[in-house]
């Protein structure tokens, strides 16, 4: 009794003061106060056990025994990754499962939200002579959705996808140019693996594709690059590595389609986000134009080819387009919105909490 009793005080032995977790990719609870405004604060110790939970002592070390534990009980599937037919790996949060079997659509509300938030974003361009257009990258389980588990059924056909549905629906009521390369990657399967099989990512040839689709949609000449087979380095190190049990083994030898011409756009982190991410400014003094990038992860690997393309890139890693000032946007020839297509809902809203 007496070791039980000391053990509860080592949670207390060393509080996380971090403002946001990386791995968790979200802010941590802050300290409640007990007093406010209205008086005493009624969810003080709802918000006290939060702030808590985010910070005690070994939290990391625990949950990562509670994952092995867990993995250890399903190899294939767990909440966060599931490993398909011939060893794809697929990411399964943020209702990734759901998206993949199209089984809601959006609602009018959303649709009226997202397209006003476009018509926005595309008026101003217009109003300042500058092209706007808006990068929907496919889900990996959309592109290869045949190595996907098949104990997830398509409720509804890709061509009645919610993105789809959006798209459709822009075209009525919207002048915005909106580009989805989901028909590109699935007819270029033939020239090399588009996506990692470990990752939730797509590779550099799969990036390319889609870049070259956004450029023309702008009018901007996409430029040449030439690629190579070559093993990945630290094959089987994939973001989807960290969410389920891979055998490395099986994903280090895998070749992918990597850029072999020699690119001479330079980038430089300008800043973090509040969640940790990195913004950019890329420069090349032998290209002409200006664009702006509001984006997330799947940009990563768009980045050579923008910084190939301009002469000044900024890439924010986040969609508060509205929150900017106009006058910095004005500065731009192209305004780039670009959102992984399980995120498109998050569209309604244009701010940093997205």
């Amino acid at each position: 009794m007496i070791v039980f009793g000391i053990l509860l005080f080592v949670p207390m032995l060393h509080i996380n003061q971090a403002e946001f977790s990386k791995r968790e990719k979200r802010r941590l609870a802050v300290f409640p106060t007990l007093m406010t405004e209205n008086g005493i604060n009624a969810a003080y110790g709802k918000n006290f056990e939060s702030w808590f939970d985010d910070r005690f002592f070994l939290r990391k070390q625990i949950i990562h025994l509670f994952d092995k534990y867990r993995y250890s009980l399903s190899m294939d599937e767990n909440p966060k990754a599931l490993i398909g037919k011939d060893d794809w790996a697929f990411y399964k949060g943020d209702n990734s499962v759901s998206n993949y079997q199209n089984a809601t659509l959006l609602s009018q509300d959303e649709l009226e939200k997202i397209t006003a938030n476009l018509n926005d974003i595309q008026n101003f361009a217009k109003q300042n002579d500058q092209r706007f257009v808006l990068l929907i990258g496919p889900d990996k389980n959309k592109a290869y959705g045949e190595f996907f588990s098949e104990k997830y059924k398509k409720q509804r056909p890709d061509s009645e996808s919610r993105t789809v549905q959006l798209l459709n629906y822009l075209k009525l009521h919207s002048d915005v140019r909106a580009v989805y390369p989901l028909d590109v990657i699935k007819a270029n399967k033939d020239k090399g693996l588009l996506y990692y099989k470990d990752d939730t990512h797509w590779d550099d040839l799969g990036a390319y594709l889609a870049y070259k689709e956004m450029m023309q949609a702008v009018g901007e000449a996409p430029v040449k690059v030439d690629f190579q087979p070559k093993v990945r380095g630290g094959g089987g190190n994939g973001d989807i590595s960290s969410m389920i049990r891979l055998k490395k083994s099986i994903y280090s030898g895998i070749k992918y389609p990597t850029i072999a011409t020699p690119l001479s756009g330079q980038c430089k982190t300008i800043g973090k986000t509040t969640l940790g991410n990195d913004n950019f400014l890329c420069t090349n003094p032998n290209k002409k134009g200006k664009a702006i990038v509001f984006r997330d992860s799947f940009t990563e690997a768009l980045r050579p080819y923008l910084a190939e393309t301009f002469n000044e890139v900024k890439l924010y890693w986040h969609h508060n387009i509205k929150d900017i000032d106009p006058s910095e946007l004005k500065q731009y020839d192209v305004i780039i919105l670009e959102k992984v297509e399980r995120g498109v809902p998050l569209l309604a809203e244009m701010h940093e909490k997205n």
